[in-house]
This record gives structure tokens, C-alpha cells and sequence, in this order.
């Protein structure tokens, strides 16, 4: 790694002097009074503007801030673990056999329901034909007493109502392919109402006793939707009841004759007249689900909305309706605005954006901005969502999962992080009147999901339905998570809010913080936390407490490259490294478009970076990569200029930083596998496992039951949310950090993981093996896979000593990495599993759940 001044110094230092003297060519960067350019002699230059670019001479080129090359501030480093390995989970099976005639299959739901339907109810079931459905096929239903239903131009079944005998009967036809129930549309808000908690919190008798018999459904509170508008036509979105007020910012200031107030038109039926993406975020916040009987509706329907349309979102439309907001909060009694908009660049105390949000924080509103959709470029957060009075909110996928889109922030900085994550991947939402008719156009554009509206919206609804994916619609989650606690308990202030979020979220320490924040959003938990005071995150202020972390020395880079050129260098990755992050920026100089791409790589490990963001106006614009956990040894990097044939040669700058970690006493680990140690370290940092108080890291020690239920509910990450029961479950567990443990594994959605039974759960007691491999495999939601993997012996030693009703846990244990059998080839179900098995496993159990 070379450590002089690149080429690309002398032209980004032309460049911000340039900047200084004609800053408003530049309106993405802006400087602080009285700290401007600072000239240090030898080391170059220095401008330290609200986030600031500092040249640095033998240094090369940081850019410290939420945007820059390098974050070299000096905010505290917390870490959440971080894995490379990604677990995708259960993918939609296409039945591509050659078989024309006959039944294929049931759906498992549907089976669950006709097994307890009475013999005279009817329920509705989808009936899928092997073919476009003939006359004759649907005289074949008529025949059996079903006298009508739903049909489709363009797939091949029918939505019927039918009696558990009808059903039975139609299920013999040959021309039937499957049958479904109509639960099984995947990809609703209906989803993530189970996903987030919310339906709990309806659902929860104590919450509703407390709220004076009625649940808990943002009743009181008023939401404020700045964004392309509303459709308050919609049944689920009605203007004068779940829209209290709809308006059309028309600002005119910019060339208006006088000093005059933005133009403001209210009472609009329908202001989202273009895009659709307000009607769509109004729907997922507070939709009644009307229109689809309540299949399809909002978190917090009993929350009012305010739509404020700023039409195509430009700066003086938005800086409009925040000030609207402003004006309207106390008569229309506005405590959350949703703010799903953005830029690429970098945080600016001072821009007129976040100077707005922070006066309606200190007025008592929270304010809620989606992250961004840039993916893992480093540091490309929308920056309105990080200032610490906003809460941003990234996107997750249904099953729990970081979706590949959402923004990350920057590895090892505190301040660069989404607040948390919600659902924001394959989201149902409310579809303004006309617009987005098809789902690969218009809003699900670009973030369309592989599974369109046609497949998966009934037809019956999918006029005024449509399907999206972004973290545009993982904030209005948030905003009606927000809502809720706010009906339960109105004295919140807006950073009491973004607290109780961050300590409920569901941890995913298969992530790190800039990754994911706090983690999943737990509506239940936090509605729980502010209406019944339950102790959630207690546990947090203990992770990792043995585990420090340093930043090594910067290495910077640099070259003057021609267009289809390439540039190679490399550097070293010390051992326990947690992160290297490696960018690089460069200036569109010329009228010609100047790009580069990057890759890192060791071996058959290689890392590209994503499409260039823009940092400063048209000009300035960088990209790179985090490595996560990265392999010590020699990495290269290789930086393409991408330009097109006729472009001159370019410049570019780029640094290398390296964050690691170093852990307490682990004398005792030396015997163990180069592997086994790095799963200890790895299970330490995201405090999956203790440390000892003393004596090494313990690894021949007996883990005991609450050890295991900490591995578990933690190393699960958002597969096993935040759970305390109004009731405490045993006697024995102290109402402290680690009851919420406990709880949660045994109340998890995948049911009791510990198969814990009575009053008491002997907390001390050593963990056996089997209970282990049981409480992983289940925890990942494997219980179908284990229950048909029981006769099969995997090539365990000792199968036979395993008990029947455990071998296809133990099977799945073995076969997916999450526990091993060791030299001898035994699992010793009936043995305890010590500190460092348990390390192990939990250390594979977060990869897994990733």
C-alpha cells in the first residue's frame, strides 16, 4: 500500500478551494463559519464543514463524513458481530414435472383448515386447473354444487367457496392441478401486521383492559405523510375519515413578485394524481383494509392521516409542507410525519431539510425517513435519516433477512446507521386511482419483486391493490409502530420514542450495527414497554463488554487512468480484523461523464463495488466496499475506469481502513481449531456467549439452560423477536436482563425451543446436547425438515443412543453445520455441552439466520 500523496490530491485540492469560493456552486456542501480552510503546512489541507473533507497530505484523501471515503471521527465503536455468509431460506417451488392430469399438490394451511372446519361451513379455496379452465371445467364445479366464483383472463384457476365435501370432491377431477387456501398469497401488509407484532398488540387482553376495552390501533393520533400525495378516494384511505386533511403544496416563492407564504390548496379528494407512492405509503401506514375486507390493511388503522403531496419532492415543495406540518400540529394533533424521500450525499447539520425535522422534533413530532435504497455501498444512508433526532428506518425482508437494497452505513462509526429495520421487501399497499396498473411499471419499477401483482393480488383486488419493495415502505412500519405507543401512552416525547425502539428491536447480530441498527422493529414489545412498563433491552448495555476495538493506521491510493484502463494495488488484513472498508472518489472534470468501478479480492474471494453515488452536485462522486469479517492476509484492489472510449485519462483517490477487535483472557482456547477460536471470538463480540469473570474463556465448562437460551434467542437474531408475558412463565427466573432470554425462546414463533414445561425451567441446570440441537433447528424454523429427517442417520457414531424423537433435529444439527460430532464421529446426545461447543454453535446458528 502506497502512503504518499496520490495524483488525485492535487485536483480534489484545486477543486475545494474552488468550493470555498464559490460554495453555492456546490449545494450538497456546505461548511461551518469560522472553520472554512485550515491550511496545515506539510499536511495539506483541511476543511471541516459540518461533516468535512480533510486532505491530509502523506495521508492521501479522508472524507469524514456520513458520505466520505473514511469516517475518521471520534464517535464511539459499537459492534453487533458480523457474518459473510447469507442463509436465503425457503425459496417458492415451480412444479415443473411433466404430469398434466391429476392432483399435485394441497396447500399445508388448506389442510390445517379443513381439518377442523365443520362439515356445513365453507371456506374460500383457490383451485388451480392444469390448464386456462374450460366451460367444461367449470360445469365440473357447478356439478358438485359450487355455483360461481372468481376467474381470471390470464391464470389458469378459480376462487371458489366451498364445503369441506365440495372441496373433497373437486379434488379427485383430473383437470385440477393443486388446491390453495386463500392465505397463502405471500408478500401482504397482511404479513407483516404478524411479523412486526401488531397483530399481538390487538390481540393482547391486558393492553386492551388498559386502553379502556378498546385495541390499540394508533386511535388519537394523527400521522402527517409528506410525500407525492394521497388518493383519499380510496375505500381504505377515505377523506374525512382515515384522511382528516389532504393538501397540494404549490410553492411559488422562487418567483413569486414579493415576499409571500407557500400556496397551500386543501381539502383535495385525491392530491397523488402522478406517482402513487404516497397512496401506497398512506396504505401500509393506516389503511382500513376495506376494499379487501381487512386482508389487506394498514398497521395502525385507527390513526388519522394528514397527506401533504409535495409533488415531484423538490426542496421548496418539501421545506413547504414541513412547515405546513408545523403550523397544523397543535389543531390537527400531528405527532409523526413520514417522511419517504431522500437524496445521495452527505449529512449536513445545517441543510434546510434537517434543520426542519429537528424544529418538529423539538415541537414534539417524531419524525420517521426511510434510509435509502443504495445497497451495501459504504456510507450511502440517505442522509436526512441520520441526524440523531430522526428515526431512520431500513428495509427488511419478510422472513426476517437484511434486504440486499437497504443502505448500509459506515463500519465502526456510531452516529452512521439505520435506527432500526421493519418490513420494506414485497409490501401490499393501497394503489392510487390509475396509477401503477401493472406491477413491472410505474411504483414497483426498478423494486419490483419476482412475484408481481398479477400473481400474487386476487383479482378481485388488484385495482386498487399493488405490490413495491423499499424502504420508502418500511418507514410507514415505523410511523405506525409510533402511532400505536403514542395512543398508549401520549406523553412520549419523540426521543423517548426512538429510544423504546432501538431497546425492543428484535437484535440481528448476524449483522453489524451500520448495517441494521437496533435490529428488526418489535411493535408488540415496544407497545408493551411504554403502556406496561416491560424491561426490554436491558440485556443490550452487556453485550460484548469484554471486547475492544481500535482502528488501524489509513492507507491511501491513487492514479491517473484512461478510459477501459485498470489500476491494481494492494494491502494486508491483520488478524481479528472486524471490517476494511475501501473507497474511492473522483471528479467529473470534464463535459464527458468520468466513472470507475472496484473490485477486492483474495483468492476465489471477490467483492464489486456498487454503481458510483453522487457526493457533491454533478462532479464529485464515490463507491466502495466493506468487508466484513475479512480473511487476514494480502488483498488487491482493482479500479476500472469505466468512462466511455472518448473521455481523457481521469484521477481518483481512495483509502483503506481496517477496524479490529481485541478480546479479555482466552488463554485457554489455544488447543482448540483455528476455526473453533474464531467462532469464540466471533460469539463473544456479539455477546452470544459470556465471558468468564476469570481463568480463560472456560471452553471445558457445562454451558448451563440459560446460557443456551441467550445463544439461542441473540443467535437467531430476528427469527426469535423480544417477548415478555404479562405473567412471568416460571419461578425460578429472576425478572431481570436475562428473564427476557427465557421468555423469548420459549415463546418464540416457532413455539417453545427448549420444550421447557412446569414452573420451573432450572435456569442453572447444565444444557444437554440433544435440547441444543433441538432449540437451534427450531429456532430456524427446520421443525417440517427435522420431523422427515428422523430415520435417516446423517453418519452419526452413536446413533443409536439418540433418542427417536430427536434424530431429525440431531440429523439437521449435524447436516446443516450448526453443531458436529468431533473426531470420534459421536454426537453424545446425553452429554452437556460446554462453553466452547456452544460458542460454536451459536456462532453458526447467526450465520445461518443471516
Amino acid at each position: 500500500m502506497r502512503r504518499k500523496t496520490s495524483p488525485g490530491f492535487k485536483i480534489l485540492l484545486t477543486l475545494l478551494i474552488f468550493l470555498q469560493l464559490e460554495a453555492n456552486v456546490f449545494a450538497g456542501i456546505t461548511f461551518i463559519a469560522g472553520q472554512g480552510i485550515v491550511l496545515t503546512g506539510s499536511e495539506g489541507m483541511v476543511l471541516t464543514g459540518s461533516e468535512g473533507i480533510v486532505l491530509t497530505g502523506s495521508e492521501g484523501i479522508v472524507l469524514t463524513g456520513s458520505e466520505g471515503i473514511v469516517l475518521t471521527g471520534a464517535d464511539a465503536l459499537v459492534l453487533a458481530g458480523t457474518e459473510a455468509f447469507t442463509y436465503t431460506g425457503a425459496q417458492e417451488l415451480v412444479n415443473t414435472a411433466a404430469e398434466t392430469v391429476g392432483l399435485q399438490g394441497v396447500d399445508v394451511e388448506l389442510a390445517a383448515l379443513l381439518d377442523h372446519l365443520p362439515d356445513s361451513s365453507a371456506i374460500n379455496v383457490f383451485v388451480v386447473f392444469h390448464h386456462m379452465p374450460t366451460e367444461a371445467d367449470l360445469d365440473s364445479l357447478r356439478a358438485v354444487g359450487v355455483a360461481g366464483g372468481t376467474r381470471f383472463y390470464n391464470l389458469p384457476m378459480v376462487m371458489i367457496n366451498a364445503t369441506k365435501a365440495q372441496i373433497a370432491t373437486i379434488s379427485t377431477l383430473p383437470s385440477v392441478r393443486s388446491l390453495y387456501s386463500n392465505k397463502t398469497f405471500e408478500f401482504f401488509t397482511h404479513d407483516t401486521r404478524a411479523i412486526t407484532g401488531q397483530a399481538k398488540v390487538i390481540a393482547d387482553r391486558a393492553l386492551t383492559t388498559r386502553n379502556g376495552g378498546l385495541p390499540i390501533l394508533g386511535s388519537g393520533v394523527t400521522v402527517a405523510v409528506l410525500d407525492s400525495g394521497i388518493d383519499a378516494t380510496h375505500t381504505d384511505l377515505a377523506y374525512g375519515a382515515q384522511v382528516i386533511q389532504n393538501v397540494r403544496v404549490t410553492d411559488l416563492q422562487g418567483f413569486a413578485p414579493a415576499f409571500l407564504y407557500p400556496l397551500i390548496t386543501e381539502g383535495l379528494p385525491d392530491t397523488d394524481l402522478t406517482l402513487g407512492h404516497g397512496t401506497f405509503v398512506a396504505g401500509v401506514l393506516a389503511g382500513t383494509g376495506a376494499f379487501s375486507t381487512g386482508y389487506y390493511g394498514g398497521l395502525a388503522p385507527g390513526a388519522h392521516l394528514l397527506g401533504v403531496g409535495v409533488g415531484d419532492a423538490t426542496l421548496f415543495y418539501v421545506l413547504s409542507g414541513m412547515d405546513y406540518i408545523l403550523s397544523h400540529r397543535v389543531d390537527q394533533n400531528i405527532r409523526v410525519v413520514n417522511c419517504s424521500f431522500g437524496i445521495s450525499g452527505m449529512f449536513d447539520v445545517n441543510d434546510p431539510v434537517n434543520i426542519a425535522t429537528k424544529i418538529m422534533h423539538d415541537a414534539g413530532i417524531s419524525v420517521v425517513f426511510s434510509a435509502g435504497n443504495r445497497g451495501d455501498q459504504p456510507n450511502s444512508l440517505n442522509p436526512y435519516s441520520v441526524a440523531d433526532w430522526v428515526i431512520g428506518v431500513g428495509s427488511g425482508t419478510k422472513d426476517r433477512k437484511l434486504s440486499s437494497f437497504s443502505s448500509r452505513g459506515a463500519a465502526s462509526y456510531a452516529p452512521y446507521h439505520p435506527t432500526l429495520v421493519a418490513p420494506g421487501e414485497n409490501v401490499v399497499s393501497t394503489r392510487a386511482t390509475g396509477i401503477n396498473v401493472i406491477a413491472t411499471s410505474g411504483l414497483a419499477s426498478g423494486l419490483a419483486s419476482p412475484q408481481n401483482d398479477l400473481r400474487n393480488i386476487s383479482p378481485l383486488f388488484l385495482a386498487r391493490y399493488t405490490m413495491s419493495s423499499g424502504t420508502s415502505f418500511a418507514a410507514p412500519h415505523v410511523a405506525a409502530a409510533i402511532a400505536m405507543m403514542l395512543e398508549a401512552a401520549p406523553q412520549l416525547t419523540p426521543d423517548e420514542i426512538k429510544r423504546v425502539l432501538q431497546e425492543t428491536a428484535t437484535p440481528m447480530l448476524g449483522y453489524s450495527r451500520y448495517e441494521v441498527g437496533a435490529g428488526y422493529l418489535n411493535t408488540y414489545a415496544a407497545v408493551l414497554k411504554v403502556a406496561l412498563g416491560k424491561p426490554f433491552g436491558g440485556f443490550r448495555s452487556l453485550l460484548n463488554q469484554t471486547v475492544s476495538y481500535s482502528r488501524d493506521a489509513l492507507g491511501s491510493f491513487g492514479a491517473e487512468i484512461g478510459p477501459g484502463s485498470s489500476y491494481s494495488t494492494t494491502f494486508n488484513v491483520p488478524d481479528d480484523a472486524l471490517y476494511s472498508t475501501i473507497q474511492i472518489v473522483w471528479v467529473n472534470h470534464s463535459a464527458l461523464a468520468s466513472s470507475f468501478s472496484m473490485a477486492v479480492a483474495r483468492g476465489s474471494q471477490v467483492f464489486t463495488s456498487k454503481p458510483a453515488a453522487l457526493l457533491a452536485g454533478q462532479w464529485v462522486q464515490k463507491t466502495g466496499v466493506t468487508l466484513n469479517d475479512p480473511a487476514p492476509g494480502e488483498w488487491t484492489i482493482t479500479v476500472t475506469n469505466t468512462s466511455i472510449a472518448a473521455s481523457a485519462p481521469q484521477n481518483f483517490s481512495g483509502a483503506v481502513e481496517v477496524t479490529r477487535a481485541s478480546y479479555g483472557d482466552l488463554s485457554d482456547t489455544g488447543q482448540l481449531s483455528s476455526s473453533d477460536q474464531q467462532a469464540i471470538k466471533r460469539a463473544l463480540r456479539a455477546g452470544l456467549v459470556t465471558a468468564q469473570s476469570s481463568g480463560g474463556f472456560g471452553v471445558n465448562v457445562a454451558a448451563t439452560r440459560l446460557d443456551l437460551a441467550r445463544a439461542v434467542m441473540l443467535g437467531a437474531g430476528a427469527l426469535v423477536p423480544q417477548f415478555l408475558p404479562a405473567s412471568a412463565s416460571f419461578l425460578d427466573v429472576p425478572a431481570g436482563d436475562n428473564a427476557v432470554f427465557v421468555e423469548s425462546v420459549v415463546n418464540s414463533p416457532y413455539g417453545n425451543l427448549l420444550g421447557a414445561t412446569g414452573l420451573y425451567f432450572n435456569p442453572q441446570s447444565a444444557a444437554d446436547r440433544t435440547t441444543v440441537a433441538k432449540a437451534v433447528v427450531r429456532a430456524l424454523g427446520l421443525e417440517a425438515l427435522a420431523q422427515s429427517s428422523g430415520l435417516t442417520n446423517p453418519g452419526i457414531a452413536d446413533w443409536n443412543l439418540v433418542p427417536q424423537s430427536a434424530r431429525g433435529y440431531v440429523a439437521v444439527a449435524v447436516t446443516r453445520n450448526l453443531m458436529n460430532t468431533g473426531a470420534t464421529g459421536a454426537f453424545r446426545p446425553f452429554d452437556s455441552i460446554t462453553r466452547a461447543e456452544l460458542a460454536r454453535t451459536a456462532s453458526a446458528l447467526q450465520q445461518a439466520a443471516r
